[in-house]
C-alpha cells in the first residue's frame, strides 16, 4: 500500500521516464541518419504525453485538495490517512509537505509544462508550418470534396511527411494549418476542466457552473474556427461539447428540489443526453443517410405540398398587392401630367401676350431699359418648375 504519495509518483514519474527515453532514442537515431526510426520514436513520445496528460494533471491537482473538518484540521480529500494541517489551521504536516513539494514540481512538468512545450515546438518550426500552410490553402477545398478527397488527402499527407517531423506532424495532425496552435488550446481547456474546480466547493452548483462556462467557451471556439480538416470531425467536436453541456445541466437539475415539473424535465434531459451520441455515430459512420432515408424525396414532396396550399395563397395575396400599387402609381402619374400640361398652357399664354403689347406700344420705353419685369420673372420661375416636374414624371414612368 503506497498511499497517495506512492500512487502519485507512479502515475507521474513512470510516464515522464518513458517520454524521456523515447525522446533520447529519437535524438540518437537521428544523429546516425536513421530518420524514419527517429520519427517513429518522436511520434511515440508525443503519443504517450498526449495519453497521460489528463490523468497526470488530475493526480497533481488532487494533491492540493484538502477537506477541512469542524475542529479546523484538514485531510487530503483522496486519502484521509494523510493530514494536510493540524487543528485551527496550524502548520502543514511533514508528510504533506513532501507531497506538496513533489506536486508543485510535477505541475511544472505536466499541467503547465506540456502546453509550454507545445508552444516552444510550434514556435521553433514556424517557418515549416508557414510553408505547409501556404500549400494547404490551395488543397483544402479539394480534400473536403467527396469526389477528389482521397487523392488530395494522400497528397496532403505526403506534404506533411516531407516538411514536418514526426512529433510535429503528430502535434498538428488533423488540424488545418491556419489553426496549427489548436492543440495548445486543447491543453488549456483540459486544465480548466480539471484544475479550476479545486478552487470551489466539491459537488456544489458553483463547480458545475464553472464547467458550463468552459463548455460554452469551447463550443464557441469549435464553431468559430472549425479547426479540423474533415467536416465530420468538426461536427463531432461540437456534438461532444453539447453532450458535455447537457450532462452538466442534468447534474444541476438533480440538485433542484423535486416537484411536478421535474419529471418532464428529467425526460427532456434523458432525450438530450441520448441524441449527441447517436448524432456522433451518424457523422462518423460514413453512411449515406440522405439516400437511405429518402431525404430528397421527402423534401420535394414537402415543397410541392407547400406550393399547392399556402404558397398559392401567398402568391395570390402578393399579386393583388402589386396590382394595387401599380394602379396607384399610374393614377398619380396621370394627375401630375395634367397639372404640368395646365402650367405649360398658362405659361404659353403669358409669353404670347408680351409681343402683342410691344406691337401696340403698350408700356413706356423707360421700362424696357430696366431689368426684367415681375411678369417675366414669374414666367421664368413657372418654366423652371414645369421642366423639373416633367423630368420627375419621366423618371416615375
Amino acid at each position: 500500500n503506497f498511499g497517495f504519495f506512492g500512487a502519485l509518483i507512479v502515475r507521474t514519474a513512470i510516464p515522464l521516464l518513458l517520454i524521456m527515453l523515447l525522446a533520447g532514442l529519437s535524438k540518437l537515431f537521428r544523429r546516425y541518419g536513421k530518420v524514419e526510426i527517429a520519427n517513429m520514436f518522436s511520434s511515440g513520445w508525443f503519443v504517450v504525453l498526449f495519453l497521460v496528460y489528463p490523468s497526470c494533471s488530475t493526480a497533481v491537482f488532487q494533491a492540493f485538495m484538502c477537506d477541512e473538518l469542524d475542529d479546523g484540521s484538514a485531510y487530503l480529500r483522496v486519502d484521509y490517512s494523510m493530514q494536510c494541517y493540524a487543528e485551527n489551521k496550524g502548520a502543514y504536516s511533514e508528510d504533506y509537505k513532501g507531497v506538496m513539494a513533489y506536486a508543485i514540481l510535477m505541475s511544472f512538468v505536466f499541467p503547465l509544462g506540456t502546453p509550454l512545450l507545445y508552444t516552444a515546438i510550434l514556435y521553433a518550426n514556424r517557418a515549416a508550418i508557414a510553408k505547409v500552410d501556404r500549400i494547404e490553402r490551395g488543397l483544402i477545398k479539394f480534400i473536403k470534396s467527396p469526389e477528389t478527397g482521397k487523392f488530395h488527402e494522400a497528397v496532403h499527407k505526403g506534404i506533411l511527411q516531407n516538411n514536418l517531423g514526426g512529433g510535429l506532424q503528430k502535434l498538428t495532425g488533423g488540424y488545418e494549418m491556419r489553426v496549427y496552435w489548436f492543440e495548445v488550446f486543447e491543453c488549456v481547456r483540459k486544465i480548466c476542466l480539471i484544475g479550476l474546480p479545486i478552487f470551489v466547493e466539491p459537488g456544489s452548483s458553483a463547480q458545475l457552473i464553472v464547467g458550463l462556462l468552459v463548455c460554452f467557451i469551447s463550443y464557441g471556439m469549435y464553431a468559430s474556427y472549425e479547426p479540423y480538416i474533415k467536416d465530420s470531425d468538426d461536427w463531432l467536436a461540437k456534438v461532444c461539447q453539447v453532450s458535455l453541456f447537457f450532462s452538466l445541466v442534468s447534474s444541476i437539475a438533480l440538485k433542484v428540489e423535486s416537484d411536478s415539473s421535474t419529471e418532464a424535465l428529467g425526460v427532456l434531459l434523458l432525450f438530450t443526453l441520448a441524441v449527441p451520441p447517436v448524432t456522433a455515430f451518424l457523422f462518423e459512420s460514413g453512411l449515406d443517410f440522405e439516400k437511405g432515408c429518402y431525404v430528397s424525396y421527402i423534401k420535394n414532396n414537402a415543397i410541392s405540398c407547400f406550393a399547392s396550399t399556402l404558397g398559392r395563397c401567398f402568391d395570390r395575396y402578393f399579386r393583388e398587392k402589386s396590382v394595387i400599387l401599380e394602379e396607384s402609381s399610374t393614377s398619380a402619374a396621370k394627375v401630375s401630367d395634367q397639372e404640368s400640361a395646365a402650367k405649360l398652357e398658362r405659361s404659353a399664354r403669358a409669353s404670347s401676350s408680351e409681343p402683342v403689347a410691344e406691337e401696340y406700344g403698350v408700356g413706356s420705353p423707360a421700362v424696357h431699359d430696366v431689368s426684367p419685369t415681375r411678369e417675366e420673372q414669374a414666367c421664368a420661375v413657372l418654366r423652371s418648375e414645369t421642366a423639373s416636374e416633367s423630368v420627375a414624371v419621366t423618371v416615375l414612368e
